[in-house]
């Protein structure tokens, strides 16, 4: 259920890169143009730069893969694959699990994509699946009344029907594919405690970044919270580094009033693994992370990641160019650092939101990683 508005920057860089080859194409002098057209030519530099900075990126990246593609494997994948992704997806293999028939056959089967119709647990076993009024929050969890009740929902939660449903591990299962796994995304509704627990073989020595949902109230009857996600994901070596899209809902009845928060209820969990064990995996795994770093906002932790190959006297694949080019990525905020005033207006801006953002049932807050040029 997380917000979908990242990736879409991205997304343009991708669409522009037609744009970039057609310059080349004709060899355009882009000196000769500048000192012809002037300004007008140095905006236009100042914005395709993210662009060449990217394809410069993915062209290294897809040298060091040598030839192989990136895993994502996405369980609950009813709305499709995040558009942060889009950007490399010429380097990128997607593996997804999704239950529900019907969201399922929405799904588009590629060569790139391949979508397996099962539940994932942390064993093989038979289990129902609850499907509820509102499709994405169907579980293998029975939707927990009590805490539902008592919170400012309407009846998205009412289980609508219930199917048996043979389930599997990602273990066994990717195992059995043979399917590469780098990236690991899990919003299974309360069910991702569970299904981590089958898949130690790929936490322990595959994924390198990891995006699961986690929820710190029982949505669900005897589902895990929070704080056992994280101290699961711990013991196998990964550090939480963002924490986003909280959603806070308001108690029965209480709608509209207060503040905009009400209890916080859920949030989107990114963690990334530990970059002292890292830094032991093979280069087409550094490859990985550094892609997982940049689609999400992050890539100061490649530069640290490649500090710390260096201080072990480790040498990755041009890394000196991968140094360059990942501290050429930058928020938008860097392309206006020069107007006086700016720190100023946008904590005004931001004491605007805060103070007149309008107050109802529930809300959600922030967004997972960071934009980038």
């Amino acid at each position: 259920m997380g917000a979908y508005g990242k990736g879409h920057l991205f997304r343009f860089r991708l669409q522009a890169q037609e744009h970039i080859a057609w310059s080349e194409a004709l060899r355009i002098d882009r000196d000769k143009l500048c000192s012809k057209f002037g300004l007008p030519f140095l905006a236009f530099r100042r914005f395709m730069s993210p662009m060449l900075t990217l394809q410069q990126f993915n062209s290294l990246i897809r040298e060091s893969l040598d030839g192989r593609r990136i895993g994502l494997v996405d369980v609950g994948a009813s709305l499709g694959i995040h558009p942060r992704w889009q950007a490399f997806s010429e380097m990128i293999q997607v593996i997804g699990f999704e239950p529900n028939k019907e969201e399922f056959q929405k799904l588009e089967q590629t060569h790139a994509q391949s979508w397996i119709q099962a539940a994932v647990s942390g064993k093989k076993e038979l289990r129902t699946l609850y499907l509820t009024k509102r499709f994405n929050n169907s579980s293998l969890l029975r939707p927990n009344r009590t805490v539902l009740d008592s919170l400012e929902w309407n009846d998205d939660f009412d289980v609508a029907s219930e199917v048996s449903l043979q389930c599997v591990t990602l273990d066994e299962t990717l195992a059995e594919s043979q399917a590469p796994v780098d990236f690991l995304k899990l919003d299974t509704q309360g069910n991702e405690w569970d299904i981590l627990g089958g898949a130690s073989r790929i936490l322990n020595e595959q994924a390198v970044v990891v995006e699961v949902e986690t929820e710190f109230c029982s949505l669900y009857e005897n589902q895990a919270l929070f704080a056992d996600v994280d101290a699961r994901m711990r013991e196998h070596g990964f550090y939480l580094q963002d924490l986003a899209n909280l959603l806070f809902v308001k108690p029965r009845g209480m709608s509209g009033a207060g503040g905009p928060k009400g209890r916080l209820i859920q949030a989107d969990s990114l963690y990334f693994k530990d970059m002292s064990t890292l830094s032991n995996w093979p280069d087409f795994k550094i490859a990985a992370a550094l892609v997982a770093y940049v689609a999400y906002g992050y890539p100061e932790a490649g530069v640290s990641l490649l500090d710390m190959l260096k201080s072990k006297g480790r040498s990755f694949s041009q890394e000196k160019k991968a140094r360059e080019i990942l501290q050429q990525f930058h928020h938008p905020s860097r392309a206006m650092n020069w107007l006086p005033g700016l720190n100023f207006l946008t904590r005004c801006a931001k004491r605007l939101w805060l103070d007149f953002r309008p107050v109802g049932h529930s809300v959600w807050e922030g967004e997972l990683g960071n934009r980038l040029r």
